[in-house]
């Protein structure tokens, strides 16, 4: 019986079985409830059932770890119980952020038992001086700020670049572990994908919408409420930015399996393509910019990456991407409108006088929101008042300058320097693409902002640093 799991985890099919497994729950489901109520009333009311079928359905890729090679392979208990605690952890980060520090908590505590069992503590690159000295200069800055209490609060979101790092040091991963690993996050994605999707479906019903009426490339709300409140309805979790980024950085990773053809973690093409037309649906509908770029950058990236050995077609690819950004620049009004954005060039310009008045020292952590959500300020500069969503000055560049100066901003730089340093020595695929979204993010938004921001960062990064490892030694 075993066996004929295994043989079924390991052939691709469970792709298929997945998305009958969706239809048949999408039909059982209109079976037992109209659809009239919103599917987070349902998760109210049915709320046991609920937890049980979200955690099955979440936590399921963990079978892809337990009847895997790499598991029979393991004598050590306190191994295997590292990997356990780590592959749901990874599962966990596109949940609820509580979900994520919960099992964040407990994968520390699984590496903390393995470093007791084993007595060894592995020495990492500068990098995690880097995220060490970031969390400093931030915590220091509390010195100076003029809202102590919302800067301890805030610290919070900061302390995964020492938890995290710490951890990374008390195991070594071998190349096999950590490619069944970042297999359990790319399915991870493929069931929150698949998920969100039968959300979306639902919805649609229940509004009367039609399914084609989402696919527009201008903000649009359905019911009330923006698309992505009403496809996330069944997370905790419903900001189109963190969760596109997760499933992206999932795309990436699923290139660089399918290009691992000789590694028991490898996926089949058809595996991949449904998952990246899956992805981009989703995409489209929850009318995540960000979101959309990072897929483009990933897949225009992850195709060359795949074409690298064969220089002929990789040329003429790249000439292929040349004409169509040169096309791109002919529609630069189209572009324009998509990303324009007023609410955010309010936060800049309230950023940008703040910096001019303290570029050295910054407003001190917890500081900088009480100046984004100044009346004073606003109207000072020409506001009729302040935002509600003024809180931070959605680009980490910015944002970092404002709230602890230079210093902060030189730590900011130095881990993507670093980090990138890495990526070139190591050619690794997987810590480019969490480079690069990343950055294309920090455009945007303040991921490091927030708690939802670093603990998919660095942990993803650790990982990826850790992909240089073919033996545990």
């Amino acid at each position: 019986m075993i066996k004929l799991i295994r043989g079924h985890l390991t052939s691709g099919m469970y792709l298929t079985v997945l998305m009958v497994l969706t239809v048949t729950s999408f039909v059982l489901f209109f079976n037992f409830f109209n659809a009239t109520l919103p599917v987070s009333e349902l998760i109210v009311r049915h709320t046991i059932t609920a937890k049980i079928l979200y955690f099955i359905f979440a936590f399921s890729p963990l079978a892809w770890l337990l009847f895997s090679k790499v598991w029979r392979d393991t004598v050590s208990i306190s191994r295997k119980i590292l990997l356990i605690g780590l592959g749901s952890f990874l599962i966990s980060l596109f949940y609820s952020t509580r979900y994520g520090i919960n099992a964040g908590a407990v994968f520390i505590a699984c590496s903390l038992y393995f470093a007791y069992d084993h007595r060894r503590i592995y020495k990492r690159g500068k990098v995690f001086y880097w995220f060490w000295a970031y969390l400093l200069i931030h915590a220091i800055s509390l010195l100076w700020t003029n809202d102590l209490n919302g800067g301890l609060n805030k610290l919070s979101a900061y302390l995964p670049f020492a938890t995290f790092p710490i951890a990374f040091c008390f195991f070594q991963l071998t190349r096999e572990e950590t490619d069944r690993l970042l297999l359990l996050f790319f399915r991870g994605a493929t069931i929150f994908i698949f998920l969100s999707l039968f959300c979306w479906i639902y919805e649609s019903s229940r509004i009367g919408v039609p399914l084609t009426d989402w696919f527009v490339f201008h903000k649009k709300v359905f019911d009330n409420q923006p698309p992505f409140f009403l496809v996330f309805n069944w997370t905790s979790y419903n900001h189109p930015s963190y969760n596109s980024i997760s499933y992206i950085l999932a795309l990436a990773i699923g290139i660089y399996l399918f290009d691992k053809r000789k590694s028991s973690s490898n996926i089949s093409y058809f595996e991949l393509a449904i998952f990246a037309i899956a992805a981009f649906v989703l995409t489209i509908i929850i009318q995540s910019r960000i979101g959309l770029v990072n897929f483009l950058v990933v897949i225009v990236c992850g195709i060359a990456w795949l074409l690298r050995r064969e220089r002929i077609q990789f040329y003429l690819y790249l000439f292929a991407c040349f004409l169509l950004i040169a096309f791109a620049f002919t529609r630069m009004d189209v572009i324009l409108k998509f990303i324009n954005d007023p609410v955010r060039e309010q936060q800049y310009t309230t950023a940008l006088y703040s910096i001019k008045t303290n570029s050295w020292f910054g407003t001190g952590i917890g500081g900088m929101t009480k100046a984004m959500t100044s009346q004073e300020l606003a109207l000072k500069l020409g506001y009729p008042s302040v935002n509600v969503i003024n809180i931070y000055p959605s680009n980490q560049f910015l944002g970092d300058l404002m709230q602890t100066g230079i210093l902060g901003l030189i730590a900011l730089v130095g881990i993507l320097f670093v980090l990138s340093y890495n990526c070139i020595k190591q050619r690794n695929w997987v810590l480019f693409s969490i480079i690069i979204c990343f950055l294309l993010l920090m455009m945007i938004e303040m991921p490091f902002f927030l708690l939802r921001g670093t603990t998919l960062f660095v942990p993803l990064s650790c990982l990826a640093l850790q992909m240089q490892y073919k033996k545990v030694g």
